[in-house]
């Protein structure tokens, strides 16, 4: 059973889900070092999963650093449902307590999840600038703008005095 029902979010309907979201930002504190992958899974493994013997539970662990998220691919649904359980509200990495919420699925009909996008992103939405946009169009820095610096490609920017 849900320890605490009105707090957990329900798994998505989507069957096929078998992710969970993770925000690695604690109260909006970017300036923290990025969470590894290593003490993600050990936490998750460790909380959840104590003496587990099985070394598959967890089938990988995507930390996107620049995002400041994370998402957690289990083999079996059943052990994301229980690491949901669990976890939410109640996970603490490097002595930072971090959200989590299911991966939204692939045909994003779950308005519960946290991430989606079917882009060829394995079903992982990594923000609206990835949407197709120009880089003219984003929000950066001349700095940041390869296209003002000499590194673009030939017959662009600076190359060709």
């Amino acid at each position: 059973g849900r320890p605490n029902p009105q707090a957990v979010p329900e798994p998505p309907s989507d069957v096929s889900v078998k992710s969970l979201f993770v925000n690695l930002t604690e109260n909006r504190n970017i300036s923290a070092p990025a969470v590894s992958e290593q003490a993600l899974r050990k936490a998750v493994l460790e909380t959840v999963f104590p003496g587990a013997t099985r070394s598959n539970i967890i089938d990988k662990i995507r930390v996107i650093p620049n995002k400041n998220i994370a998402f957690i691919d289990f083999n079996q649904r059943s052990d994301a449902v229980h690491a949901m359980d669990v976890l939410y509200r109640n996970l603490e990495v490097d002595g930072r307590r971090l959200n989590i919420n299911w991966a939204r699925s692939r045909n994003n009909s779950d308005a519960i999840s946290a991430a989606g996008g079917d882009d060829g992103n394995h079903g992982h939405d990594f923000g609206s600038a990835h949407k197709k946009q120009k880089l003219s169009e984003t929000n950066i820095y001349k700095s940041q703008d390869p296209l003002l610096l000499g590194s673009a490609p030939i017959g662009k920017g600076l190359g060709n005095r």
